[in-house]
This record gives C-alpha cells, structure tokens and sequence, in this order.
C-alpha cells in the first residue's frame, strides 16, 4: 500500500495485501491481493482416473478478498492461458491442507 490512499478505500488493508490501490481502479479491480506464489505441479486429463494423463503445469496460488467483503479466497491457477482455475474461500483451503496432510503425511 503506498502513501496516498484512493477515497474508496475505507478500510485498512489485510496485512497480506500487497496490491496498489489507486483512485481510477474499476469497481471489479478492487481487491486485497496477497503476493502470488508459482507452483510446479502437474494436472491430469481423462475422464477417470486410469486413463489420466499427466500435463506439467506452473500453478500460481494467490489470496484475494474484495475490498469491502469479509470473505478471504484462494485461487489455483494456470499460468498459461489461465484454462484451468480453482477458487474457494481461505477456511476450505486450510481444511484441503489439514486434509491433505493426513492423508500423505
């Protein structure tokens, strides 16, 4: 966040948020940002799982609330083309990962 704060924004920043806000920012562009962060992986094509088939991805995952909401979200994204794309909110995240973590510790 800089020194000049637009008008609009009428509440203090999440302390993850590292997105510029201005004053001519569309209505739809303003958002809490959190810094992104780019993951190698791999997602899966095929209808079931025997028959998938492994494409290497670069995911980026960013956290994101709009100003003014009170929900935060996490979004998995491609880097290319941005085909692919997961959003759910931070608390069923955290539940993925605690879910996760127990499965394959």
């Amino acid at each position: 966040m800089h020194d000049e704060r637009p008008t609009w924004l009428r509440e203090p920043c999440p302390h993850w948020c590292v997105a510029e806000h201005r004053q001519d920012d569309h209505p739809d562009d303003r958002v809490h940002r959190g810094t992104s962060t780019t993951l190698a992986g791999f997602l899966a094509h095929g209808a079931v799982p025997t028959e998938f088939e492994e494409e290497p991805a670069h995911l980026v995952i960013q956290v994101m609330r709009p100003v003014g909401g009170t929900t935060t979200w996490v979004e998995v994204r491609e880097t290319e083309g941005a085909r692919h794309r997961l959003t759910v909110t931070l608390a069923t995240a955290r539940d993925l990962g605690l879910l996760l973590s127990r499965i394959a510790p």
